[in-house]
């Protein structure tokens, strides 16, 4: 958010607060063709159990009290949230 309280001293210092945010899909699509991004979809091999479980975690993840973190570019980011 580069609304954030001193975001590039931040940056810079790499003390970066993340917050992770669910948009609709359809959305994010339309977003990657308006900048001539590619996005590719990759379907996951999940039982439904697993993907009420990934789903869930999701939604819990995005609650306000929940969505914001501290960066970290190996440990700590967009993918690693959805993975651990």
């Amino acid at each position: 958010d580069f609304e954030q309280e001193n975001f590039l001293e931040n940056f810079a210092q790499g003390n970066m607060r993340y917050r992770i945010a669910a948009d609709e899909f359809d959305d994010d699509v339309e977003m990657y063709r308006e900048e001539s991004r590619s996005i590719t979809e990759q379907r996951l091999a999940f039982t439904p159990a697993q993907a009420v479980a990934l789903r869930d975690f999701l939604f819990w993840n995005a609650r306000p009290e929940n969505a914001f973190y501290r960066y970290d570019y190996y440990l700590a980011n967009c993918s690693t949230r959805v993975r651990d």
